[in-house]
C-alpha cells in the first residue's frame, strides 16, 4: 500500500486533516502510543483511495470520517496488497521479545479503534492483514478496543 504518511516514531498526533482522493494510507509503521482522529478520508471514488493502517501497540484511531475510499483499478495490485479504509496488521511474536526486526510487523495489542464513520466504502476494514510472507515465529492476532463503529448501508462489510 502506498503510504501518505509513514509513521516510524512514538508518541505522534495526526488531527484534523482532509484527505481528498489521495491515493494510500496513514500508517502507523513502527512506534507506539500515536493518536489518529478528526480527520477526513474523502476518496470521491478515487481508485487506490484507503486510510489509517495500524502496526503496533497502544494507538488509538477515533472520530475519524471516510467515505468513497476504493481499492486500485489493476488487478495485479488489487490482489497482491490490501486496500481497506482502516487495516490493522498481523504481527509476530518473538521469543525473546525483539519485536523490532526488519521486514516484519509488531503486533497490534492495546489499541482502541472507536466512533468511526464509513460511507460508501468499498472495503471498511481489515483485520490480521499478513504484510509479509516472513513467518519464523508464532503469528499474532491483533488485540484492542472497537466500540461504536458506525457503517452507512453502502459499506461493503463482506468482500
Amino acid at each position: 500500500m502506498i503510504e501518505i504518511f509513514s509513521l516510524k516514531t512514538s508518541g505522534n498526533t495526526i488531527r484534523y486533516n482532509t484527505f481528498v482522493s489521495s491515493q494510500g494510507a496513514v500508517t502507523l509503521r513502527a512506534g507506539c502510543d500515536s493518536k489518529v482522529h478528526g480527520n477526513f478520508f474523502i476518496g470521491r471514488g478515487s481508485p487506490g483511495t484507503a486510510g489509517v493502517r495500524i502496526i503496533g501497540a497502544g494507538h488509538r484511531v477515533y472520530n475519524n470520517y471516510f467515505e468513497g475510499l476504493r481499492r486500485p483499478d489493476n488487478p495485479e495490485v488489487r490482489g497482491s496488497i490490501s486496500w481497506t479504509a482502516l487495516q490493522l496488521a498481523q504481527g509476530i511474536e518473538y521469543e525473546n521479545n525483539d519485536s523490532c526486526v526488519h521486514s516484519t510487523y509488531q503486533r497490534v495489542q492495546d489499541v482502541i479503534v472507536a466512533f468511526n464513520t464509513f460511507v460508501d466504502v468499498e472495503s471498511p476494514f481489515e483485520i490480521n492483514w499478513q504484510g509479509t510472507s516472513l513467518r519464523t515465529e508464532r503469528d499474532s492476532c491483533p488485540d484492542g478496543v472497537f466500540p461504536l463503529t458506525i457503517f452507512s448501508p453502502e459499506a461493503h462489510i463482506a468482500n
